[in-house]
């Protein structure tokens, strides 16, 4: 859908878009006084819906004083038009978050090309309808789609939403401006952006803040916040005026993420201070540095899982399963349950040791198919594992052979 006054509406007749005429003078003064009290920078500006590692959305609040620094700080302000005729155009595909995206650049004005299902086969970055796109938010896994030497008049890309590949940046970095952006919802969206990377930059680089200050710290057992040393790990916490009031009805969880330190207080920002769960460091450079996570929550095809709840139902399944171990089998985008069969001092051989390949048997096979079909009534379906390996302990190997796949 594309916004616009009676004078421009005829420039879009022949998009797919729906183009929505705004009248220039829809309300007198008396009614907006009546109809719309003016909000402070306190008030709620909406609640936004994210989903946690449980797949449970949850309602984030953002106040319009967050709201507006988010808008106003923001590194989208950067991807500016470079042409004006024809008109500049955005894409927008694969990021969830897409509030941020439509405000920060109908700020300065631009057509919006929001990809759906007819889009993704074959994809380009001309559209069909003659509108040059020159700026696009891509996640990584959308942008793997689009062959790189059809970049046409793409001119910045600004990848988000979970970590880039080396290969992508490979490939894009000598062909546009590409950009790579982090932030949670919590901080409202965007938080930092590195500069232009070259083709050798690292995918864990985050580049520098943005809207909002990264605390690199660390949090003892009774609850006391405290600095790492330079270069060395600790878990990311956001600290600024973009931080959102917490989560909607759920003020246990808004305790647990959204903490005070007293030391903060009196400064340029409140002591208020929003605890990502991911782990990083701070460059000689003063950028910043993506380790990993916290906990175990891992990204499977863009949504995040907790290896944890699968777990927890293996568990209380019983049987064959019932000491299983869940993780995320790199390269084939799946999470695989770990199940132990047989006991074995796994650190003394080769490779562990772990596979129990010769216990595969009947058995295994159907108490694998069981579990698995009791999981479909019990778990969101990408936190079903969809591989069972039969394992010596209950831990991850480094690699996975006779492997049952469901």
């Amino acid at each position: 859908m594309i916004l616009c006054s009676s004078a421009t509406a005829q420039e879009y007749a022949d998009l797919p878009q729906k183009a929505v005429i705004i009248a220039e003078e829809p309300f007198g003064d008396t009614f907006v006084a009546e109809t719309a009290p003016l909000a402070t920078p306190s008030s709620l500006a909406l609640i936004m819906y994210t989903l946690g590692s449980t797949g449970v959305p949850k309602g984030v609040m953002l106040e319009h004083g967050t709201l507006s620094t988010s808008i106003y700080t923001s590194p989208f302000s950067s991807v500016r038009p470079q042409t004006e005729d024809p008109p500049h155009a955005f894409l927008l595909a694969g990021i969830r978050r897409q509030r941020g995206r439509y405000l920060h650049h109908l700020d300065f004005g631009c057509v919006y090309l929001c990809a759906d299902r007819r889009w993704l086969p074959q994809p380009s970055v001309d559209d069909d309808e003659g509108v040059a796109i020159e700026s696009a938010i891509l996640t990584p896994s959308v942008l793997e789609l689009l062959p790189p030497d059809d970049c046409g008049t793409l001119y910045t890309l600004m990848t988000g939403g979970k970590m880039s590949k080396k290969a992508l940046i490979h490939e894009w970095a000598p062909r546009v401006c590409l950009l790579n952006a982090y932030g949670p919802t919590e901080a409202s969206i965007t938080t930092a952006v590195t500069d232009r990377q070259s083709m050798d930059a690292e995918p864990h680089g985050i580049g520098h803040n943005s809207t909002g200050w990264h605390w690199i710290i660390r949090r003892v057992d009774n609850g006391r916040i405290h600095t790492v040393p330079d270069g060395c790990v600790g878990e990311i916490a956001i600290v600024g005026h973009s931080l959102v009031r917490g989560y909607f009805g759920n003020n246990a969880l808004t305790e647990k993420h959204f903490v005070d330190v007293p030391e903060l207080a009196g400064g340029p920002v409140s002591g208020r201070v929003y605890l990502t769960g991911d782990l990083g460091r701070d460059n000689v450079d003063g950028t910043i540095h993506v380790v990993g996570r916290k906990d175990r929550i891992v990204k499977v095809n863009g949504i995040r899982v907790d290896p944890s709840e699968s777990e927890y139902q293996l568990r209380q399944l019983g049987g064959i399963v019932a000491s299983s171990v869940v993780d995320w089998i790199h390269g084939n985008i799946q999470i695989a349950a770990f199940v132990e069969v047989e006991k074995g001092n796994g650190d003394q051989l080769p490779d562990g040791g772990l596979i129990a390949s010769s216990s595969a048997d009947a058995a295994f096979h159907v108490g694998c198919q069981a579990a698995h079909a009791s999981l479909r009534g019990l778990l969101p379906p990408r936190n079903i594992p969809t591989l069972f390996v039969p394992s010596r302990e209950s831990r991850t190997p480094t690699r996975t052979r006779s492997i049952s796949n469901y």
